[in-house]
């Protein structure tokens, strides 16, 4: 069997960040089940065809329009017996970008088959659908947002309360590569491919960590080669105790805007980084992040918790603060 990897990706996502306890892969329709609500399902095919120029269904009829569905991973959260929330998730990991025929048509027809199909197998009308990929051409990524956000606005008004979600690029190593790699440092199991492959690699880098004196810290300040990863962590846990002595003029939106521009990374990426340290952190107001530290958060942690004021001072030079 063919493995994919950004389904294996999604499918560790479902699991073990949205606490789904159930999750599969390709999943497809049969033919035996009863379906509900097939005649209303027809009526709203036709709304749906009259509301978009594209034909987003093509010739098929309602039936064939479940039937033909495949959802790259469905997952189930269930508690107290009752699905509380469900998760019909389609990804495309294309290296050079999008490299569908039509990328509108194409996207808008999964997101609306698989509100679809939840609503004639499951009889649900809530729950997340969502289109994800990790490289999006730039000049279509607010086109495909707009259109998201038209899905959701039709769908909406036809009574449903489906939460329509596109994730690519940076949104997407934020808000699933990112907590998808947090979670597999407590995870174990060995089913899941995309897991092992992380932890495989983890192996690894701690042994070129381990021999890499040349990135240790000295003197309070790494050496020419410290990392990037290394600098926006330290700068991350400074906002955790606070901006004022790094910025002390400027708001904190203001601080993090400017300290994420020197860094070379998004504003919302840094925030994120200090929300991993606020748990860890007793100086920090915020709850944070439920997420176990990586292993150089924690060396900062360790280093500099009972010593913010060294902390600062390497931010400073490392935000070329005088």
């Amino acid at each position: 069997m063919k493995i994919e990897m950004g389904e294996s990706l999604m499918l560790s996502w479902a699991k073990h960040v949205q606490g789904c306890q159930i999750a599969t892969l390709n999943w497809k329709p049969s033919n035996t089940w009863d379906f509900y609500n097939q005649e209303e399902v027809a009526q709203i095919m036709q709304k749906l065809k009259d509301g978009f120029t594209e034909d987003i269904f093509k010739k098929s009829n309602a039936k064939q329009v479940i039937l033909q569905a495949e959802l790259d991973v469905l997952g189930l959260k269930i508690e107290n017996s009752v699905i509380k929330d469900v998760f019909a998730i389609d990804i495309a990991f294309h290296e050079n970008g999008l490299l569908y025929s039509d990328n509108m048509q194409k996207i808008t027809s999964k997101m609306l088959r698989a509100a679809l199909v939840l609503y004639s197998i499951f009889n649900l009308k809530s729950g997340n659908i969502i289109f994800a990929s990790p490289k999006v051409q730039p000049n279509c990524i607010d086109l495909l947002k707009e259109r998201t956000e038209l899905v959701q606005q039709i769908m909406n008004n036809l009574g449903f309360n489906f939460k329509f979600s596109f994730i690519c690029n940076q949104d997407f190593y934020e808000q699933i590569l990112l907590p998808v790699q947090e979670k597999s440092r407590c995870v174990s199991d060995t089913s899941d491919l995309f897991m092992r492959c992380l932890q495989m690699w983890s192996l690894f880098t701690k042994e070129t960590k381990a021999k890499n004196s040349e990135h240790s810290v000295s003197n309070g300040n790494r050496q020419a080669g410290a990392s990037s990863d290394y600098n926006a962590n330290l700068v991350a846990f400074c906002f955790s105790c606070g901006h004022e002595v790094l910025y002390p003029h400027l708001t904190q939106s203001e601080a993090f805007e400017k300290a994420a521009a020197i860094l070379g990374i998004k504003t919302n990426t840094l925030r994120n980084l200090r929300d991993y340290f606020d748990r860890y952190n007793p100086k920090s107001q915020r709850v944070g992040w439920d997420a176990e530290l990586t292993d150089l958060r924690k060396e900062i942690i360790d280093k500099y918790l009972n010593n913010v004021s060294a902390a600062y001072e390497e931010a400073k030079i490392i935000l070329k603060i005088k």
